[in-house]
């Protein structure tokens, strides 16, 4: 009874991602049969050929189901993975919050600015953000080696071992480019997070002594510390703004430049054909 109590619990832990790779996977398989099911139909229709028309769109009609039903299974592991997350991390945050003489660590804390002023936040609020995103990092992640290989061999074997290379250097120029954006970012969302942590304890000490605050006449003073608070909240947001406009239009611009890559691929493959058949 134990080995299966056991062996239950291994299965529970695993399925969630086991499925996340199985479906992310299946999903960009399906999503390029949908691309060519759809390049069909649209040349059955320019042709008017009625019973092809049918056909493609039976076919259509399937591979649109199985890409249905594979997106909605990887949305469902990966909202299982996450609530997996949360479970492993509360239990990981409860071992150190309830461990002997923490008590007395989160009082000095409370007092230090070099602490965080509301862990509660971070057993629940910051907790829950971090497994859902985790967890959508890893749907988009999974099956990007498998990708990769895939469309090296393709372009490899259609535009030649130069195609492929201008690709991987374009990625990584990317991707150098995302780092130098998100480089502070990491930082001011720490600070984001923490000012927010402040301004929430600072409205629940207001509210938990209320009375004492309201017999000795203290409300401006708290008023004046909650605003202050909230100010350095507002700061750190307006950076993260003006961030965030240096990443969209790096994103942008390095995606608009892949859409003419593509084309420009494509030109040159037809460019080159045309030559070689002048010459022969």
């Amino acid at each position: 009874m134990a080995v299966i109590l056991k062996l239950h619990g291994i299965l529970h832990k695993i399925i969630a991602p086991t499925l996340l790779v199985i479906t992310s996977i299946s999903y960009e398989f399906c999503s390029v049969l949908t691309m060519n099911v759809i390049g069909n139909l649209y040349s059955a229709v320019v042709n008017f050929d009625e019973n092809l028309f049918l056909s493609y769109t039976i076919q259509a009609l399937g591979v649109i189901t199985v890409v249905s039903l594979l997106k909605s299974m990887q949305t469902y592991s990966k909202e299982r993975l996450s609530v997996q997350l949360r479970i492993h991390g509360v239990k990981s945050f409860h071992r150190t919050y309830f461990s002997f003489g923490c008590v007395y660590y989160l009082s000095e804390a409370k007092n230090n600015e070099k602490y965080i002023h509301d862990p509660t936040q971070r057993i629940t609020q910051d907790l829950d953000k971090y497994s859902t995103k985790l967890a959508e990092f890893m749907a988009n992640t999974v099956a990007l080696p498998v990708m990769i290989i895939y469309y090296s061999i393709y372009l490899y074997r259609y535009f030649g071992l130069m195609t492929v290379g201008v690709c991987y250097l374009y990625f990584i120029m990317s991707t150098f480019i995302g780092r130098l954006c998100l480089y502070q970012l990491a930082d001011l969302a720490y600070e984001q997070e923490y000012h927010e942590g402040s301004v929430r304890s600072l409205y629940f000490r207001y509210y938990d002594n209320s009375e004492s605050i309201s017999m000795s006449r203290g409300e401006p003073v708290e008023h004046y510390s909650i605003h202050n608070a909230f100010l350095e909240l507002v700061s750190v947001l307006r950076q993260i703004v003006s961030k965030h406009l240096y990443l969209n239009l790096a994103v942008d611009w390095f995606t608009n430049v892949g859409a003419i890559g593509n084309h420009s691929l494509v030109a040159d493959r037809n460019h080159c054909s045309c030559y070689f058949t002048l010459i022969s």
